[in-house]
């Protein structure tokens, strides 16, 4: 108020000074015209017209005496006095402009108009002032359902940002409860996005694989709803590969994420079935079906809706003996590519063959059958898939049982021969380009000797007691035939890798394989399973004994040698049968070898 106050008077005072030194100071006293200023000392004639414009300046309205010089000083100081004022008073008056939301008084229509037109930025303040008058109520029932249309249009159109602001404009109508039934089922339909993400090339005769991914970004971050999702039957071509049901849940009460998240699955396809597909482009199809009720935080009705999302992709059909991906064998690769296969083991156990292979960054990626030769036999032992410049690791590649043929070797030399294999890529989504040349390794003897690298700090042992712990124990199978145990890790001071064995009465139960607890140093993490047997139903008590797992070094690009020596927890408690779980934590007892 101060600063309009001062201007208006630093205005007035220059306009008032400035109208005084226009008038100026009077300098003689004759007559003068009073509408021309001309000097009429000596010409008045008795008619008393002005020689000069013709006015009557016979009387004394038609004459004023004196002339008069106007004081340019004061004039100039009266021009700088208003222009201060007119400056300070207008760049006031324009700040309080650009300062004042226009917003506020917009007309509805054209407000709307702006909101739904423009993309970005550029409609936050138009949206804001429609969610303003939005929750002052001061929206009329039609307005309020144009809005609604307006809202869910951008919702639709994936082309335009639903901003925050549009997000607080949805979630403000559907708390006042101007989503009906049509309304609700549209906002389900165009937010709950899926996508299918398939090989695009699928040989006859191999299993597909597919990948479900979510994209929920169209709902608001506020929405929570209750409900159930079941997806419809898998088909490919329009014939059913995959069973209803393959992808169900429900959420109670969540955000968005509760409606469903990424999830995998492999199927064998009955290709049987298949015959009369040709090969060539065809489509992979399934759809959700979502049964929900929205929740409130208000009394707004909340109808429950029912939504279908439909999925697919295209893919093509190829003959089981297409080779789809690219194989290559350029001269200026090969040898990298040998260089690249640095190490070989073979090892063969309990008539299970696994062959060991040191790759180090091989400048193509490689999709191979691995195969062994000895005396006059020959046959595979798996599948191998290498990506182009992966880190030096090694690689294990062996069967999960025993596999049917000729009777692995347990000793002597054999042959190790990588062949170019088109169903070793199968499983990758993305088509890629392998190399073409079959390598081999000649002399590796089998079960040759071999001591993986661990860390035998044996002053690590009080610290290593402390952080690997057992958390709880359960008992949850009625025939008590399995129970469940959490691992954990807390600031190890070095690597783990352990193999779970279970002891009783110090001999081995035979369980699962491969269940293992692998962390880094400094790791804070907790492993659950519920497979581990029971022997005797009749059994609470079990010993469990943490080995170091000498297959660490597969699959994993970090040398560092894990801790070396076992650790022990005896006399673990089994809880009866559901009453609740045996709280630990339990700490166990590291064995360390006498040196001498």
């Amino acid at each position: 108020m101060f600063f309009w106050v001062t201007a208006a008077i630093v205005t007035v005072t220059g306009a008032v000074l400035g109208a005084w030194a226009w008038r100026g100071k009077r300098v003689d006293d004759h007559p003068v015209c009073r509408r021309c200023g001309f000097d009429l000392v000596g010409h008045r004639e008795p008619r008393g017209a002005c020689p000069e414009c013709g006015a009557d300046v016979s009387g004394p309205r038609g004459v004023r005496i004196g002339n008069r010089r106007r004081r340019r000083g004061a004039l100039a100081a009266a021009g700088v006095l208003a222009g201060l004022g007119l400056t300070a008073g207008g760049g006031g008056a324009a700040m309080w402009a650009m300062g004042y939301d226009w917003y506020r008084v917009k007309p509805y229509g054209w407000l709307l108009s702006d909101a739904v037109s423009h993309a970005g930025t550029m409609n936050e303040p138009n949206v804001a002032e429609l969610g303003r008058r939005l929750a002052a109520g001061g929206l009329s029932t039609s307005q309020t359902n144009r809005l609604v249309t307006a809202g869910l249009d951008v919702q639709g159109d994936r082309s335009l940002v639903l901003t925050d602001e549009w997000e607080a404009v949805l979630d403000g109508l559907m708390a006042g409860g101007a989503f009906g039934p049509a309304e609700w089922e549209r906002y389900y339909e165009q937010g709950l996005t899926w996508e299918l993400e398939v090989r695009p090339v699928i040989r006859r005769g191999q299993s597909l694989r597919i990948n479900l991914r979510s994209t929920f970004d169209r709902l608001t971050d506020t929405t929570r709803v209750t409900g159930k999702r079941e997806a419809e039957a898998l088909t490919l071509g329009g014939v059913r590969v995959h069973p209803a049901g393959w992808f169900e849940g429900r959420t109670h009460g969540q955000s968005a994420s509760g409606l469903g998240s990424n999830y995998s699955l492999a199927t064998d396809v009955k290709w049987r079935q298949l015959k009369s597909a040709p090969d060539g482009p065809t489509a992979l199809e399934t759809a959700i079906i979502y049964e929900l009720t929205p929740v409130l935080t208000t009394t707004a009705p909340t109808p429950t809706v029912t939504v279908r999302v439909p999925i697919s992709t295209q893919l093509r059909i190829a003959a089981a003996d297409a080779v789809v991906d690219r194989f290559v064998a350029e001269e200026g690769h090969r040898d990298a590519m040998e260089a690249a296969w640095t190490r070989t083991r073979v090892e063969v156990a309990d008539g299970k063959p696994a062959v060991w292979l040191r790759l180090e960054s091989p400048p193509v990626a490689m999709a191979m059958g691995v195969w062994l030769r000895w005396a006059d036999e020959e046959a595979r032992v798996g599948g191998l898939l290498v990506e182009a410049g992966s880190s030096p690791r090694w690689r294990k590649i062996g069967p999960w049982r025993p596999p049917r043929g000729p009777a692995w070797p347990t000793e002597g030399e054999a042959e190790v021969v990588l062949k170019p294999e088109q169903s070793a890529a199968d499983y990758v989504f993305a088509l890629d380009t392998y190399w073409a040349d079959p390598m081999r390794r000649d002399g590796v003897m089998v079960n040759e000797p071999y001591e993986p690298a661990f860390n035998r700090d044996a002053s690590l042992t009080e610290q290593m007691e402390k952080a690997v712990t057992i958390k709880r124990v359960s008992v949850r199978d009625p025939e008590r035939k399995k129970f469940g145990m959490s691992l954990s890790t807390w600031q190890a001071p070095v690597r783990l890798a352990y193999k779970v064995v279970l002891l009783h009465e110090g001999r081995e139960i035979p369980g699962p394989s491969h269940i293992t607890l692998s962390a880094k140093a400094g790791d804070n993490m907790s492993y659950s399973s519920g497979g581990y047997p029971i022997p005797d139903p009749a059994m609470d008590r079990i010993d469990i004994l943490l080995v170091p797992d000498r297959e660490w070094e597969d699959g994993s690009t970090d040398p560092t040698p894990p801790w070396g020596y076992p650790l022990l927890f005896e006399d673990v408690p089994l809880p009866a049968t559901g009453a609740g779980p045996a709280a630990g934590p339990f700490h166990g007892k590291a064995l360390i070898e006498d040196e001498d």
